[in-house]
């Protein structure tokens, strides 16, 4: 039986020491160097990594949109959600609707991807002419609309590979081809989806729903290395997101970009993991963006004026049409004792913060993400 995640194992400092003890673990400075997508159990447990499921992100709470703001209307349309014949329109009808307009018809049409029935998509009929097969669509249903219900979530085996206990498919000695390229696709559709609804969300809401707004915080639509080496032991980290949020802002006429580190987006084709109906954040999937995390912070540490407020670096982790966010607390001083030796007890742990799953699928799921995004430009406007 694989170990339970390390983020329900490892709840506070007696539990690591447990662990950290009866799984005979190691210091970050004596682990092996690996690639940030191999980066697992050992990492978090050299890291000294503190995990806890929060409701909101702890950096976020000062910084809440008025009470007294009236929604936008692009936003309450979002909100809303779209009508129930979106599934069956093409993107060239969602987007010339003039109710609907550009903007959130291709979010729904990068939405149906996912919530349409598979007979209903050609995409999918390609992927049983590749594999031979007709695999079943991941499905995940809902009584609280923001969150995941562990009651009634349905996966199929394919969902549920063995890979989260048993190492990386390079230990299989070969790769699928056709079950590789369909997992590309799937990424490529859970980063449009991802795309989509943060762009509108970041044109329309709160506090950038004007015409011009200086400093901006926009989406990053490309893939960044994040590369650096750590302050004692000069030990590489690197690590690739797959997109992020930046903050430009216009200087004598130019607009330029201030802060790189707004928000790293690292997506997944699919949950790596289901236990009893809930999906589960492996080790492995954890351990990469710990990675990421630690590299983007580490490379900030060398410069001379930080662009993490206290060491925060937020991470958005979307899954098809769900989505969660971290906060890894790597602050300085963590950074100057974490290469160090020790027995069971480290000097200093690594913090992060997990939300639940939002359902961008859902109302309540929009509602807040909504809230999450614009807590999240008034803290990047503001630092």
């Amino acid at each position: 039986m694989a170990d339970a995640a390390y983020y329900k194992t490892v709840t506070n400092k007696s539990t690591f020491k447990k662990h950290f003890k009866a799984e005979q673990r190691v210091p970050f400075i004596k682990l092996d160097h690996v690639a940030a997508h191999k980066w697992g159990r050992p990492e978090l447990f050299g890291l000294a990594v503190k995990p806890k499921v929060v409701q909101h992100l702890p950096v976020l709470s000062e910084f809440t949109p008025p009470s007294n703001e009236p929604t936008p209307k692009e936003i309450e349309k979002f909100i809303n959600g779209p009508g129930s014949d979106y599934m069956s329109r093409s993107e060239h009808s969602l987007v010339r609707d003039p109710i609907i307009g550009e903007s959130l018809g291709r979010a729904w049409a990068a939405l149906a991807s996912f919530t349409a029935p598979r007979n209903e998509l050609r995409s999918d009929e390609e992927d049983d002419a590749e594999t031979g097969s007709r695999s079943k669509r991941t499905r995940i249903q809902t009584t609280q609309e923001d969150y995941v219900d562990s009651s009634m979530m349905r996966v199929d085996s394919s969902s549920s590979n063995s890979d989260e206990s048993k190492g990386t498919p390079s230990s299989v000695g070969y790769v699928d081809k056709s079950s590789s390229s369909a997992r590309a696709r799937k990424e490529n559709e859970t980063l449009r989806l991802f795309s989509c609804v943060t762009r509108h969300v970041l044109h329309y809401a709160f506090p950038q729903e004007n015409d011009f707004v200086d400093p901006v915080v926009e989406f990053r639509d490309y893939a960044s290395w994040h590369v650096a080496s750590t302050p004692n032991g000069g030990r590489r980290v690197a690590a690739m997101d797959d997109r992020g949020l930046v903050l430009r802002e216009f200087d004598e006429g130019r607009l330029l970009q201030k802060n790189d580190y707004v928000m790293l987006v690292e997506a997944k084709s699919e949950f790596q993991r289901i236990v009893d109906g809930k999906p589960i954040l492996t080790d492995e999937c954890l351990g990469q963006m710990t990675c990421e995390a630690m590299a983007a912070r580490l490379k900030d540490f060398s410069e001379e004026k930080s662009k993490f407020k206290d060491g925060s670096v937020i991470i958005a982790h979307p899954t098809q049409q769900y989505v969660c966010f971290l906060q890894f607390d790597v602050t300085d001083s963590y950074l100057e004792v974490f290469e160090e030796n020790f027995d069971l007890m480290p000097p200093a742990f690594l913090r992060v913060y997990i939300t639940r799953y939002l359902d961008l699928s859902t109302m309540a799921g929009r509602k807040a993400f909504v809230a999450t995004m614009s807590s999240l430009m008034i803290w990047a406007r503001e630092n």
